[in-house]
């Protein structure tokens, strides 16, 4: 599929300003008529107002462009909507910690700036926002930019229950942990 929208598309894409991963937010590039075609296309998914993931499947209801456009997007989307300021709640942070790959269908984020509010994201997933403090110390792991509790103020804050529902994740953040005396000193 060719044609103007397509190389539009490409152009936008290929600027770093303009794209994160396969997550498009400034369409300026691109303009409304491109748009228009590329989402009758299916090349492009619109995820909140202004908000686009690229889409190389054609088929309707299959989430893999989603599922690749995620993080990129969640990072991406809370680095403009609180600039520094937010983080994954302890649970998601240690979730995230331990290699848990699925995707969540409620991703809980703290922001001292969050009105407290869910955005409801394709194939039934959300971002739950929830106002409180990020840690000073808060974790920026390095590939996605993911904001994360650290891991040792992660596992203190995590409910009791937590250490039930999740055992294996909540092992495998513990057998993580190089200095067990961070626990203590916390």
């Amino acid at each position: 599929r060719g044609g103007p929208g397509r190389a539009a598309l490409e152009n936008v894409m290929s600027n770093p300003e303009h794209r994160s991963g396969a997550v498009i937010r400034d369409t300026e590039g691109l303009g409304e008529e491109n748009i228009s075609i590329l989402l009758e296309l299916g090349s492009l998914r619109e995820l909140l107002d202004g908000w686009y993931f690229v889409c190389f499947t054609k088929e309707d209801g299959d989430p893999t462009d989603w599922y690749r456009a995620y993080w990129p997007f969640i990072v991406a989307y809370l680095d403009t909507l609180y600039p520094g300021s937010w983080c994954l709640s302890p649970e998601c942070s240690l979730h995230y910690y331990s290699g848990y790959t699925i995707i969540p269908e409620e991703l809980v984020i703290r922001s001292e700036f969050a009105e407290g509010r869910i955005r409801q994201l394709p194939f039934d997933t959300c971002i739950v926002e929830i106002r409180g403090d990020a840690p000073e110390d808060v974790v920026t792991e390095e590939r996605l930019g993911v904001r994360l509790f650290p891991l040792h103020t992660a596992l203190l804050k995590v409910p009791e229950e937590y250490f039930d529902k999740c055992h294996v994740e909540a092992r495998t953040c513990l057998a993580m942990l190089t200095d067990p005396e961070e626990l203590i000193r916390t």
